[in-house]
């Protein structure tokens, strides 16, 4: 699928047509590599830094998604953060992507609040979903942004 997704991005920006990825980067460095040659964007979530705890809720490591947005830097790059309560959305988890980005320079991040309406998507599936919780108020929000701005990153709600 990268070769024909790097065909179709070449094409696109060929015709000056604005190209674009998302990704959360668990694949190999040259396959992403050879994507970004030809995208104008990387929208990359990152969800956890712990390991052991990116291993007990995405179920695999997440060393290579650590490397490949490493290597991403100087690249145009959007850190995303699904902010998932009590998971991803802890002072901790938030403050470690942060410091990653800042050592790693990414500098641009979006933070994605928390959308209860996922758990229609397991109900479909006929799964159920081990995460429950609210939407962050606005207050916490704000406090994140205000954390990554400290940290000098471009930090926006999306």
């Amino acid at each position: 699928q990268a070769d024909f997704a790097a065909a179709v991005l070449a094409e696109c920006q060929a015709q000056g047509i604005h190209t674009a990825i998302e990704t959360c980067g668990a694949c190999s460095w040259p396959r992403l590599e050879q994507l970004t040659r030809h995208t104008d964007l990387v929208l990359y979530d990152l969800k956890l830094i712990d390991e052991g705890q990116h291993r007990q809720w995405i179920g695999a490591s997440n060393r290579g998604i650590l490397q490949n947005a490493a290597k991403l830097a100087g690249h145009n790059v959007q850190v995303r953060i699904p902010l998932i309560p009590g998971i991803t959305d802890t002072d901790t988890n938030v403050r470690r992507v942060f410091e990653f980005m800042c050592d790693a320079g990414l500098s641009a991040v979006t933070l994605l609040p928390y959308n209860p309406a996922s758990a229609a998507k397991y109900d479909w599936l006929g799964a159920t979903s081990e995460i429950e919780g609210e939407p962050q108020s606005v207050e916490r929000l704000s406090e994140l942004v205000a954390r990554g701005r400290d940290r000098n990153l471009q930090v926006e709600i999306g």
